[in-house]
């Protein structure tokens, strides 16, 4: 039986409760109704994707072993033993804390960590390019948010958003 069977299957059993009769056993009724219900909410998960979120240098580091044809197993050992010998690396610290979950994501897949970036907004236009020599009194907009330059810093796009009584709005790269 595959698992959309067994949803129609319980959800069927849940509309065999329901109607209304006075003399049967409510308490009883309850507690299939709520079994039933969290049964078919866990079969709906079963095939749920659970990947696990990584940085952008753990990605980086895995995508550069595939790419030049490494197996799962020679990208573990590299990992290893680059955070060995540069331990000052910004992968190297994560990976001592995290060496399972880079395993398990190696193995099961996982989704890129999702970095915040900020846009300044004046108006309806989005600043271009940060400001440079403010004697330059050419300013670059643009009406199209995705053209808008990417501040990775809140502070930093703040500062030019005040230049012109501008917003700040963040976005999620990727």
């Amino acid at each position: 039986m595959n698992k959309q069977k067994l949803i129609d299957k319980y959800t069927a059993e849940i509309a065999k409760l329901r109607p209304y009769c006075p003399n049967r056993n409510q308490s009883e009724e309850k507690l299939k109704l709520g079994i039933f219900t969290e049964f078919i909410a866990d079969l709906k998960q079963l095939d749920e994707s659970h990947k696990k979120i990584i940085p952008k240098c753990a990605h980086k580091f895995i995508q550069e072993g595939i790419d030049s044809g490494s197996d799962y197993f020679t990208i573990i050992i590299c990992a290893d033993s680059f955070a060995n010998a540069k331990p000052q690396d910004e992968f190297s610290k994560w990976l001592r804390e995290n060496s399972g979950l880079f395993i398990r994501s190696l193995l099961n897949g996982y989704e890129v960590e999702k970095v915040p970036k900020y846009i300044v907004k004046i108006g309806k236009l989005y600043l271009k390019e940060p400001l440079g020599d403010t004697s330059n009194s050419t300013i670059l907009t643009t009406w199209d948010k995705k053209r808008a330059y990417p501040f990775s810093s809140f502070n930093m796009a703040d500062k030019h958003a005040d230049k012109f009584e501008g917003a700040v709005v963040e976005e999620a790269e990727g």
